[in-house]
């Protein structure tokens, strides 16, 4: 099948940055004729812009839109977004770690904390040191989970001393929010969970960080912040699901950040009273290359 035919066109990509706005909020991002060029081959999309004279705080946050954006077309496999700022090198240390896995998810309710948390006490089992970050800042749940209830104490210098729990060294936004619903804005959510993960006292092999659903600030400033070893996301089988996650995949990928595989949740049960099995999304979860993994 030929590019022309299997993967997007030019105006379909330059339609998805027509609902991106220029940072002056007038005009979207072509109109203000801050696209240069679009080229497509096959699910490969390769756009240039023309940000000179931005901050590099503002461009970087405009490429992420235009980015996100054409990821939302149908057929893209893979988007790059040219600019003449200076590439994010990653740099951020995390004091006390040595890896850093993230779980991810294109969509909420596919069941990421959980297996999250799990993956961190299967790690803890083998003998490993293990941290869990709760990075949800709108749905922290891993608190509930793990039956915490004591708040995160500060150290003697002030930093934030995790909680143990099944082995784990856990820090979450639940534990310093008492409850209290989150209204922070993107920057400010992000800034506290930048903060929040980076003061905690962490002595571990390896932390596993359990993002927000989606590719939102916290987790496209957490992607390019910080030195994430590998990925694994959550999906249940159903079709626009899998569909995001593929595409939530590509991002990762354009990110630096290997994706280590999906768990397809929810495949199916079987009935407590007569024992017959039902798979209530299909029976087969589509995931094509972009985002293959071990199914359960």
């Amino acid at each position: 099948m030929s590019g022309e035919e299997s993967g997007p066109t030019a105006d379909a990509v330059r339609d998805a940055l027509r609902t991106v706005s220029a940072p002056d909020g007038e005009e979207d991002v072509v109109a203000a004729g801050l696209v240069a060029s679009v080229a497509t081959t096959d699910g490969t999309v390769s756009v240039a812009t023309a940000l000179s004279g931005m901050d590099s705080a503002t461009a970087d946050a405009l490429a992420d839109r235009m980015r996100a954006a054409v990821l939302e077309c149908r057929g893209v496999e893979q988007v790059r977004v040219d600019t003449d700022v200076a590439e994010p090198d990653h740099g951020t240390v995390v004091p006390g770690v040595n890896r850093v896995i993230a779980v991810a998810s294109a969509k909420g309710g596919v069941g990421k904390t959980t297996v999250a948390t799990q993956v961190a006490r299967g790690l803890a089992a083998s003998g490993e040191r293990v941290g869990l970050f709760d990075a949800d800042v709108y749905g922290p749940n891993t608190p509930e989970l793990l039956g915490i209830e004591a708040p995160l104490g500060p150290t003697d210098d002030g930093r934030a001393e995790p909680v143990e729990a099944d082995g784990l060294q856990v820090v979450s936004v639940g534990l310093v929010a008492n409850d209290e619903p989150m209204a922070w804005r993107g920057a400010m959510a992000h800034e506290a969970v930048d903060q929040l993960l980076t003061d905690a006292v962490w002595d571990v092999d390896t932390l596993v960080l359990d993002l927000p659903p989606g590719t939102g600030d916290i987790v496209l400033t957490t992607l390019q912040s910080f030195p994430i070893d590998g990925a694994v996301f959550v999906t249940t089988p159903f079709p626009t699901a899998t569909g995001d996650t593929e595409r939530s995949t590509a991002l990762f990928r354009e990110e630096g950040v290997p994706v280590l595989g999906a768990v397809v949740n929810m495949v199916g049960f079987t009935c407590p009273t007569c024992g017959d099995k039902h798979a209530p999304f299909g029976s087969e979860p589509n995931l094509s290359r972009g985002a293959r993994g071990t199914a359960h």
